[in-house]
């Protein structure tokens, strides 16, 4: 699902069961010419999504976990004569981040090249023209490549340095709860300006005395005719009746309850 939805609205804060779905929208440019190497954009969830000023009124949530995540290619070149292209692969694992020794900013020459080595031997690899994505804007979807770590809370920790950074890709590589989506931007004889949107939507939990715990919706709970419906039908089975006021024997306390 794209998150920015069909109408290209910004969408708001709001509940999603117990948990609150906040939005993040990033935008930015690329360009390439003749002059320059081809350029690559990797897109993978890495727990540290949410960005705004609600955070400094609210505090950073207790878990994270990822939700939609979308991303949008519009070549807004102003000339005639377009060429290039763009190749897109999305593979359902992380990769494997390596930055240079000396400047952890900066990829090594290996990770650049095997990414260079995916797209061009991957038969998955799609490939659209310049010219094409000046006509119309071109909308990716990074889908959950794990149901189970796409339903996992993660802990949440703000990027404050690079040496953070990497180890958050690292971790939620491994974990894999999202695909991985690779960009190509190729060299073009003339010069070429993408616009780039990348629209996510993260569930998140924040303790109990914040404005943004009081959006989520609060935990269901059953009506003792629909309990008492549910212990008959147990009877009937077999089973052993329960009480609502009561635990029965042996169950896990709430604290032990995995969420």
């Amino acid at each position: 699902m794209d998150p920015l939805g069909k109408t290209h609205a910004i969408p708001s804060p709001g509940a999603v069961g117990t948990s609150v779905a906040v939005p993040t929208v990033s935008r930015g440019t690329v360009e390439t010419g003749a002059g320059t190497t081809m350029r690559h954009l990797l897109i993978q969830w890495s727990g540290m999504g949410i960005r705004g000023v609600q955070l400094e009124y609210n505090g950073d949530p207790l878990g994270i976990r990822p939700g939609a995540m979308s991303l949008r290619l519009r070549n807004t070149t102003k000339n005639m004569d377009i060429g290039g292209a763009v190749r897109v692969l999305c593979v359902p694992q992380g990769v494997q981040w390596e930055f240079h020794a000396s400047d952890d900013s900066k990829t090594s020459a290996a990770f650049r090249a095997q990414i260079v080595s995916l797209l061009e031997n991957s038969p998955d690899v799609k490939s659209y023209p310049a010219l094409q994505l000046a006509q119309a804007t071109q909308t990716f979807v990074i889908p959950p490549a794990s149901k189970v770590g796409y339903q996992d809370w993660y802990g949440y920790r703000v990027a404050s340095t690079n040496a953070i950074r990497n180890e958050l890709l690292a971790l939620h590589g491994a974990m894999m709860p999202m695909c991985c989506l690779i960009v190509e931007f190729g060299p073009s004889h003339e010069t070429n300006y993408y616009d780039v949107c990348l629209a996510c939507n993260d569930n998140c939990r924040w303790p109990a005395d914040t404005l943004y715990a009081s959006l989520a919706k609060p935990a269901p709970t059953i009506s003792q005719e629909v309990f008492d419906k549910k212990n008959a039908l147990a009877l009937r089975h077999g089973g052993t009746a329960v009480s609502l006021d009561a635990p029965a024997t042996g169950s896990a306390s709430p604290a032990a309850i995995p969420v």
